[in-house]
């Protein structure tokens, strides 16, 4: 990874450390500038939903005259206070760096919490231009400094304490690594080592997940993964982190293991989450550690025990937050295990300061049909289930509202909820409106004590009018199979009948013209079904009935076959 921003020559300049404190107040603040966000979602497969977002913008000079001073403004002491730098930026005389007209500025805009799932065909448009988005990591550097403004402002800690040096890595340094960890390489081993069992399907022994945590570490520092062409002293930096991890490693687990644990009741637990087990993104931190302070000579790399320094301080403040009973240390606490499971989308654009604008958003998204991919350790149970699960944030404007449809009109809406960040229904009051119909979930709040983030609950089942025809099938074939059998092979106890002119066919047997009338229109009907063509959504939930019609099929027609063969049905 390099860029502008991350892997630098020179120190940090003033003004890239003010747009990135003035696209921490945005994040902040989402109310004060955002008016409405309006959300469509369309379930178009069993693997992606196409979704759309549009978010209307307040003028932001007028935004940030009145609410942002009052609601996330740093109020204990902190030493940068984002908002500060927020109105330097939109308000400040007219400078290149920020104000590249009168009427305008140049910022970094938070455009929307992504989960940590794939995606595709991601556009972003602001105010009718496209832009894109700033790097993954550069994002995950605003998310850090955002979760550090928190726990200053929960009087948790100083903002200082945050940042590191070239001879020690800070915290900010660390949480970077955490929020940009990429999962593909980790889930692919720990795919590769998992075993499904029993226990798999609620839990997995956490000696095992250290296990495979070990061997993750171990296989990243066999050799240098910087983009340049590995020098001897990168080689013997990495020798160097294999020995830290071999030394060290049982220290790290202790605490992470402890870290993990202080996550239940704020998100659902994931394996591939950076902030619950915080030692699968050391990788990312080593690596671009250099990169970071490559302006400075003679860097090393951190030791293993400062890295264990670094990991107690991170669980101090995380326990610190718990055992506060108040709306800041919640505030910190599930921001820090929620950037674990999702990320920010930022793009850095010039926006009119005087004027409304609309941010437009769209995107593919991959469809779960559980909350957490750890459920679905077992894949044949997964493939079973019919409820699709789908994460919405509902309190990042004044207003939100989301519509959810299905695109196959084969398939139908049961029952949909809007369930709490852990699965659980929401209690208290009513929302400004909610509609549930087969075809539609529509759901808009403007409450300000409302949920951050919900789940949307979809249960998923065919029209009636489809699911008939296939129970009726499956009826109508199980039923000529039967008759099969009984004309076939029940009546033919005496299959012949002596006579004058020696032994004649008993005429009671089972005719070609019967079985005719028995297998033509039974196997058309089956043949039709089985073939009709449909979305994979609708493939998906048809699976165990289409089996069972598929093998009562081939039963039917091996046993004709069968009793032709056998001389069981007459030619005449």
């Amino acid at each position: 990874m390099s860029n502008d921003q991350w892997c630098r020559m020179t120190p940090p300049t003033p003004a890239d450390l003010t747009l990135d404190e003035a696209a921490v107040a945005l994040l902040g603040n989402p109310k004060a500038w955002r008016l409405r966000a309006v959300e469509r979602i369309e379930l178009s497969s069993a693997l992606w939903s196409e979704r759309t977002r549009e978010i209307h913008v307040k003028p932001l000079r007028e935004a940030i005259s009145g609410r942002f001073g009052t609601i996330d403004g740093c109020r204990h002491g902190c030493e940068e206070d984002p908002v500060r730098h927020l109105r330097s930026v939109l308000s400040s005389p007219l400078d290149r760096r920020f104000r590249p007209t009168p009427d305008s500025a140049s910022i970094i805009l938070p455009i929307a919490d992504m989960p940590a799932i794939p995606l595709l065909d991601l556009h972003i448009s602001i105010d009718g231009k496209e832009q894109y988005r700033i790097p993954l990591d550069e994002s995950a550097r605003i998310q850090a400094k955002y979760v550090a403004h928190l726990a200053c402002k929960a009087n948790l800690c100083e903002r200082r304490e945050f940042d590191g040096n070239e001879s020690n890595p800070g915290l900010l340094d660390l949480l970077t690594a955490i929020f940009y960890f990429p999962t593909s390489s980790y889930e692919e081993l720990w795919n590769r080592r998992r075993h499904p069992s029993p226990r798999s399907l609620s839990f997995w022994d956490r000696q095992e997940e250290s296990d495979v945590t070990r061997e993750y570490l171990l296989s990243s520092f066999e050799k240098p993964s910087i983009s340049e062409e590995p020098t001897s002293d990168a080689i013997e930096s990495y020798k160097e982190l294999t020995s830290y991890t071999m030394e060290s490693y049982d220290d790290w687990w202790a605490v992470a293991n402890k870290i993990a644990h202080l996550s239940k009741g704020y998100v659902i637990s994931e394996h591939v989450s950076g902030a619950e087990h915080p030692l699968i993104s050391l990788p990312y931190l080593f690596r671009e550690l250099p990169c970071r302070y490559k302006y400075l000579r003679n860097y090393k790399l951190p030791t293993g025990n400062e890295i264990h320094e670094i990991l107690i301080r991170l669980h101090k403040l995380l326990k610190d937050a718990e055992n506060r009973d108040d709306k800041d240390a919640r505030a910190f606490i599930s921001a820090y295990f929620g950037y674990g499971l999702r990320w920010t989308a930022f793009a850095r654009c010039t926006v009119p300061t005087d004027r409304p604008f609309i941010i437009k958003m769209s995107q593919k998204r991959a469809v779960y049909f559980t909350k957490a991919r750890d459920e679905a350790a077992v894949p044949l149970r997964d493939g079973f289930r019919k409820t699709a699960y789908t994460m919405i944030a509902f309190a990042d404007a004044e207003t939100n509202h989301v519509s959810v449809r299905v695109g196959d009109t084969a398939v139908r809406l049961h029952r949909p909820e809007a369930r709490d960040i852990l699965g659980r229904r929401i209690e208290g009051p009513k929302v400004d409106e909610e509609v549930r119909t087969s075809e539609l979930y529509l759901r808009q709040d403007s409450m300000r004590e409302r949920d951050d983030r919900i789940w949307i609950k979809l249960p998923l089942r065919l029209t009636r009018l489809h699911s008939f025809m296939l129970w009726f099938t499956m009826l109508i074939t199980a039923f000529a199979i039967a008759l099969l059998c009984f004309r076939g092979i029940a009546e033919l106890n005496s299959v012949t009948a002596k006579g004058p002119s020696g032994s004649i066919p008993n005429q009671q047997g089972l005719s070609a013209k019967d079985a005719t009338v028995i297998l033509v229109p039974v196997a058309f009907a089956a043949t039709l079904l089985l073939s009709r063509d449909s979305s994979t959504l609708s493939a998906r939930l048809r699976r165990m009935r289409q089996s069972i019609l598929m093998v009562e099929l081939f039963t039917l027609l091996g046993l004709a076959f069968t009793l032709f063969v056998a001389h069981f049905i007459r030619l005449d």
